[in-house]
């Protein structure tokens, strides 16, 4: 496999025109999170992936964007003791993928997961499996 040129979506005052930009250029990757651009930037993406299906697309979870914090709690995803900024709980994780692919009206190619540091209370030794 060879390198894919990719755009991030994180500081872009328009995800949309950047990313349309990108596209023109020859990306093949877009890079986004449900946090960006004030949780607008999946949402903005939908209308560009829908056009270009080649071009793949990733995002993240585990972080808890004030945009999204209400809608999760009342799901039931989101406990009470995860509601400052992370949550990795396997429930919180699939609503938040649920969404993500509702907003970019696609499956992500690849998520990732967003400091997944945060899930450990000490924050100390390995963050998994210990690899």
């Amino acid at each position: 496999m060879s390198a894919q040129l990719a755009v991030g979506t994180y500081r872009c005052r328009d995800v949309a025109q950047s990313v349309a930009a990108a596209l023109s250029a020859g990306v093949t990757w877009v890079d986004t999170a449900p946090n960006y651009a004030f949780g607008t930037a999946e949402s903005s993406l939908r209308p560009l992936l829908g056009a270009c299906p080649h071009v793949r697309v990733s995002t993240k979870v585990g972080f808890v964007p004030d945009s999204d914090r209400r809608a999760a709690r009342a799901a039931g995803v989101l406990p009470y003791d995860h509601d400052r900024g992370h949550c990795l709980t396997r429930p919180y994780i699939a609503w938040q993928v649920a969404r993500s692919r509702a907003r970019l009206g696609r499956v992500p190619d690849l998520v990732f997961v967003h400091n997944p540091e945060h899930g450990r209370p000490d924050r100390t030794g390995p963050a998994c499996c210990g690899c």
